[in-house]
């Protein structure tokens, strides 16, 4: 079995300003490994959604990076808008700003709006929905 690294339609330039990453639980991982993967001297803002405090840990990250944690306290999976708030609330950052945005489809579409204002150069973002909430598909 031969094991290849990720591969992705967009090329990501890890050489911004300032980043803000955006993720729920499904989205996390990516995330973790792109906080990882920047430079030491990077700054950002890292917004995390998690389902309560219980669900929170650490993340390496770059010390210029806040990571902020997100509860949606009792609120399921893909009906919070904790993301959307909490990255309409960050100011913008002078310079140039990468974004890379990994969560449920409706708050994927509610980021890309966001961002949309902020006129960014395309290959200084990655938003993207990993998963779809699709409610009432169960019952019978």
């Amino acid at each position: 079995m031969v094991i290849s690294p990720a591969r992705s339609k967009t090329s990501l330039s890890l050489n911004a300003d300032y980043y803000v990453l955006a993720a729920d639980e499904a989205g996390l991982p990516a995330i973790a490994k792109v906080l990882e993967a920047l430079p030491a001297h990077a700054q950002g803002t890292a917004l995390i959604e998690a389902a309560d405090e219980n669900a929170m840990f650490d993340v390496k990250h770059p010390e210029g990076v806040v990571l902020q944690w997100l509860s949606r306290e009792s609120m399921p999976a893909g009906k919070s808008n904790a993301l959307p708030a909490a990255l309409q609330s960050l100011p913008l950052p002078a310079g140039q700003v990468g974004v890379i945005a990994h969560a449920e489809r409706s708050t994927i579409k509610a980021i890309s709006r966001i961002t949309e204002y902020w006129h960014l150069n395309k290959h200084s973002s990655h938003i993207s929905s990993y998963w779809t909430l699709r409610e009432g598909r169960l019952h019978r």
